[in-house]
């Protein structure tokens, strides 16, 4: 029985080796970092903000400097309107206008067209800019892209 029960406890330990997986040395972990698809995934995901975001940034510039053409041609108003109170007809001078409080915002260039006893109209542009917005007031001819008097129209 000894011989039988060394011979089957050998198999048992041999049979046993032979089934266990075989082990190797355990591998490192992965190194820290960004891998190429991670990259990728966020070079895409940038690119796709980016699209949404710089047309908007350029609509919220543009409308801001079109607020300030705007704003020019409304104190351009006002100036023409103390003027035409105290002289009973409407400036061309921007000097004359200055001393009533006319002053346009920084860059903003504003060219009076046509000034009389029974209105006048006026255009506002600013540099590097398409956008040229118009303002005409009682008699005047109409100017730019404005149709009503008293109407500040930016196009």
């Amino acid at each position: 029985m000894r011989a039988g029960g060394a011979g089957e406890a050998g198999e048992a330990a041999g049979a046993g080796d032979m089934d266990s997986p075989v082990r190797s040395a355990p591998s490192a972990p992965p190194a820290p970092g960004i891998t190429l698809p991670d990259l990728l995934i966020l070079v895409v995901a940038l690119a796709l903000l980016l699209a949404v975001v710089v047309p908007e940034l350029s609509a919220w510039r543009r409308r801001s400097l079109e607020g300030g053409m705007r704003a020019a041609l409304q104190q351009l108003a006002t100036a023409e309107a103390s003027y035409f109170y105290d002289h009973r007809v409407y400036s061309a001078d921007p000097a004359q206008l200055r001393a009533a409080g006319f002053q346009p915002g920084l860059g903003v260039r504003v060219v009076v067209r046509e000034a009389t006893a029974g209105g006048w109209s006026a255009t506002a542009t600013r540099a590097g800019t398409p956008v040229q917005c118009a303002l005409f007031v009682r008699q005047a001819a109409p100017v730019g892209a404005a149709r009503t008097p008293g109407e500040t129209v930016c196009r």
